[in-house]
């Protein structure tokens, strides 16, 4: 995912918390950038007041923290009146915590990248953190076509928003794990041909954070013109 274009209208708030020295020049030079802002704390608990009180579009956290438990920051960060709720949480550590963590992913975790992993997981994991192009609230039939213990499986759903990258899906999301694919028809009001494609299912929603029932998923693939309805339908709607 290229962020050309996708951070030049934005300032984008990423906050940094632990002694993290393994991201590549490449990377710091994409957070040193203009249109980010980009602060750092030592500690964890520190780190508590500032991030319920002030606005960030990523929070970069580093295991282990002696000085805090995991699931009280996160509780924090995701707190109604949190000014961070909605904000990426990316964790980072040894490879070992991942079983850990794993507990929290989808939780209140966003993403895990292994302290020792290579430029392209982290590029991978800011890219689909922070260049999210703006969502808009859209409320849309699509038709899911999913493979439920061996056998095709066809539902209908409602889109609670919508993006050039992906949508925010309202439904039952028991048969809908993250990594796995589906195949959907999406409706668009005042559009006459539906936009058909295939989608990764990336996240599931959080009840309590959220109030949704819910996945969202991330397109791969759109047939025929589907790219082009799609941006240009967004495009009317954002103008509106």
């Amino acid at each position: 995912m290229s962020y050309n274009g996708c951070m030049s209208s934005q300032q984008w708030s990423v906050l940094i918390i632990g002694d993290i020295r393994v991201l590549s020049a490449g990377i710091e030079s994409i957070l040193n950038r203009s249109a980010i802002t980009v602060e750092r704390v030592a500690q964890a608990s520190a780190s508590l007041e500032r991030v319920t009180r002030a606005s960030y579009n990523l929070v970069i956290l580093q295991l282990p923290l002696p000085d805090l438990d995991l699931g009280t920051f996160i509780k924090a960060l995701r707190a109604p009146e949190s000014a961070s709720r909605a904000a990426g949480l990316l964790v980072t550590g040894k490879t070992s915590e991942h079983d850990f963590v794993s507990f929290f992913l989808g939780r209140g975790i966003n993403r895990f990248v292994p302290t020792d992993a290579g430029g392209g997981e982290w590029l991978d994991a800011l890219a689909t953190l922070l260049a999210v192009p703006p969502r808009s609230s859209l409320r849309a039939l699509v038709q899911l076509e999913t493979i439920i213990r061996g056998s095709r499986s066809r539902s209908l759903a409602q889109t609670e928003n919508l993006s050039e990258t992906g949508m925010l899906i309202r439904g039952d999301s028991r048969h809908f794990q993250p990594g796995s694919t589906i195949d959907f028809e999406l409706i668009l009001p005042g559009e006459e041909m539906p936009i058909r494609g295939t989608a990764e299912i990336v996240r599931q929603t959080e009840r309590s954070r959220e109030n949704i029932d819910g996945f969202g998923a991330r397109f791969v693939r759109l047939e025929g013109d589907g790219r082009r309805i799609l941006e240009s339908f967004l495009s009317r709607k954002n103008a509106s």
